[in-house]
């Protein structure tokens, strides 16, 4: 994935993906500039702020990936992946 992003540095399903393996790698440091890179190319995108949320959280830091998600809500109120995800981080 990481090969696929440097061909194609403005494909965003490619950074998402790419946080994903690095998540699923257990380097949460190469997710988080995965996700962050996903952001400016899409800070629109409630998956943008939800990946990076993920990946914040991955690295430790709570309250950032808290606010995140609240990102993506303000974005889609729907969006389930942050819904679930801000809810387990305030219990």
């Amino acid at each position: 994935f990481a090969q696929a992003a440097a061909l194609a540095p403005t494909h965003l399903q490619s950074r998402f993906a790419l946080a994903a393996v690095c998540l699923d790698l257990g380097d949460s440091t190469g997710a988080l500039v995965a996700a962050e890179s996903a952001l400016a190319l899409a800070p629109d995108s409630p998956q943008s702020w939800f990946g990076r949320g993920v990946a914040l959280e991955a690295c430790g830091r709570p309250l950032e990936a808290l606010a995140d998600y609240e990102r993506a809500l303000a974005i889609d109120a729907r969006h389930a992946g942050s819904l679930l995800n801000r809810g387990a981080l305030l219990r």
